[in-house]
């Protein structure tokens, strides 16, 4: 390791080490209408639900149990976006999921350190490093840069201009283990393949894995664990 290396505050895999300003994020956001009203309603009460647990349980609910609670929220929305069969799906366009991976691989470097992503029907995810120092911006920031622009463009591809594109609110979870960080990877490369979008996640074309982490799937084709 040499000494640039020693002074990056990450480990081996990108994960913070001793600096809350760094971390890495998965983060979602999806279009705006994406989900049914009675779905949105179902996932509003879920969420107060949640908000009153914790509260409720501080202080003697550990972080581990907070973090399962958000888990199993975000699964719950993740689910109803995969199987959803109403609302718009734009994404399914490939010059607007081509638009919004080049938004999101534009910030490669410049912004954060890009992991991997995924453009879906409705939704996308992402996986970065961030440091607030080395890169000077915030990450709500960038997600606003990288919708406020695709949003653009693809609300011109679709003859929609002056709509919103984009959910204002998205989700994001800071991946805290190196297990976690390995799931997370095949997690967003499986999506495509689990929503039948594809037999290979690597025949879709908008799934983006930086080269060093496509060893985790080397050997696997049609699917995969995890």
């Amino acid at each position: 390791m040499d000494a640039e290396e020693r002074q990056r505050p990450y480990y081996r895999r990108h994960l913070p080490h001793f600096h809350p300003s760094a971390a890495v994020y998965f983060v979602t956001f999806r279009l705006a209408g994406s989900l049914p009203g009675h779905v949105l309603n179902q996932v509003r009460q879920e969420r107060q639900f949640l908000k009153e647990r914790i509260a409720a349980g501080f202080p003697n609910m550990n972080r581990e149990a907070v973090r399962s609670m958000h888990r199993i929220h975000f699964e719950r929305i993740e689910q109803s976006l995969d199987s959803v069969s109403t609302g718009p799906r734009w994404l399914e366009r490939s010059d607007c999921a081509s638009t919004v991976l080049e938004a999101v691989r534009f910030h490669d470097v410049r912004s954060y350190d890009l992991i991997a992503g995924t453009v879906m029907p409705n939704h996308v995810h992402v996986m970065f490093y961030h440091d607030t120092r080395e890169f000077n911006t915030t990450v709500t920031d960038i997600l606003g840069s990288i919708k406020r622009y695709s949003g653009r463009l693809c609300n011109t591809i679709v003859n929609r201009t002056g709509n919103p594109f984009w959910q204002e609110e998205s989700y994001d979870h800071i991946v805290r283990s190196d297990a976690e960080f390995e799931a997370t990877i095949r997690y967003i490369v499986h999506n495509p393949v689990k929503s039948g979008l594809t037999d290979d996640w690597r025949m879709w074309r908008w799934t983006y894995v930086k080269q060093e982490y496509r060893s985790f799937f080397s050997s696997e084709h049609r699917s995969f664990e995890g």
